[in-house]
């Protein structure tokens, strides 16, 4: 059996955030001494009913000559793409390159980003990948729907980028004592990322219980000695007094569970994870 290498994965597909994603990929693959690597995915596009029509037309001379270049002229738009692709690629290897990451590599992949995710799921130590690609990046309230794929499919860390790169120094752990929680809690407690960082860890509409477990959290943290902690008790809608604590606190990134498969309800009615992701003005750590 082949032993995959861990490494940390970039996407980027050209957006205004791909100098970020770079730039938070690589401080990411020097702190935790991982390799890093860059993916770019080019999605096939499926026949157009125009082709479809054509392929029903009586008319076989002129259906033949018309998908002749109809097929030359998407052969032309797919090798555009292509080495439009490499560039970019060749782009992002040179910044990263400078930040001084040495194990680095490229891939580009005709195939849809989820399933290309998917497929290398198994090297993926931590996903970095922007808020939103190129098709809502001027679109501050949307988010795209391969994000949404990637956060349902990817049992993987997902460090969601959507403001430019800044070496964080505040994170602010959302905390509610769910597993997912506990898992991010844990990550924080022992990742090199975290190291001699101010955590604030902030617990929304809490109950005796939770308050309790919190208080367990904190000891955890402490433990370290590595983190500097401060706990907060919110109320409120959770984005909206998340969102505004993280404000007024200059936090630099925000670490927290993200839903898995079972919530299915809260998928379809715009989940706390979605909403958080919308809300935010710096960039999120999603653990799985």
């Amino acid at each position: 059996m082949t032993v995959e290498h861990l490494c940390v994965v970039a996407g980027i597909d050209g957006s205004a955030l791909t100098s970020a994603i770079c730039d938070y990929a690589a401080w990411i693959s020097l702190t935790l001494n991982t390799p890093l690597k860059l993916l770019h995915t080019i999605e096939a596009h499926p026949n157009t009913p125009l082709v479809s029509e054509l392929k029903g037309s009586r008319d076989k001379n002129c259906t033949v000559h018309l998908l002749e270049d109809i097929v030359e002229a998407e052969q032309r738009n797919s090798k555009l793409h292509v080495q439009k692709g490499k560039q970019l690629l060749a782009f992002a290897y040179s910044r990263v390159q400078e930040s001084g990451v040495i194990e680095l590599s490229s891939l580009q992949r005709q195939d849809h980003l989820v399933d290309a995710l998917l497929a290398l799921a198994m090297s993926i130590d931590i996903l970095v990948i922007g808020v939103r690609g190129r098709d809502h990046e001027h679109q501050a309230d949307k988010m795209g729907a391969k994000l949404v794929s990637i956060i349902r499919s990817l049992l993987k860390p997902i460090f969601v980028v959507n403001s430019d790169f800044q070496q964080p120094k505040r994170i602010m752990l959302a905390y509610d004592g769910s597993a997912a929680a506990v898992r991010a809690l844990t990550m924080v407690a022992q990742s090199p990322l975290f190291h001699q960082l101010t955590c604030h860890i902030v617990c929304v509409n809490a109950d005796a219980q939770v308050e309790k477990m919190l208080d367990t959290a904190k000891q955890k943290l402490s433990q370290s000695n590595k983190l500097t902690v401060i706990t907060e008790l919110l109320l409120g809608k959770p984005e909206h007094v998340l969102s505004a604590y993280q404000a007024h606190h200059n936090i630099d990134l925000t670490v927290m569970g993200a839903l898995g498969h079972e919530h299915l309800e809260d998928w379809l009615l715009g989940s706390f994870t979605l909403k958080m992701l919308t809300h935010s003005t710096h960039s999120l750590l999603l653990v799985r």
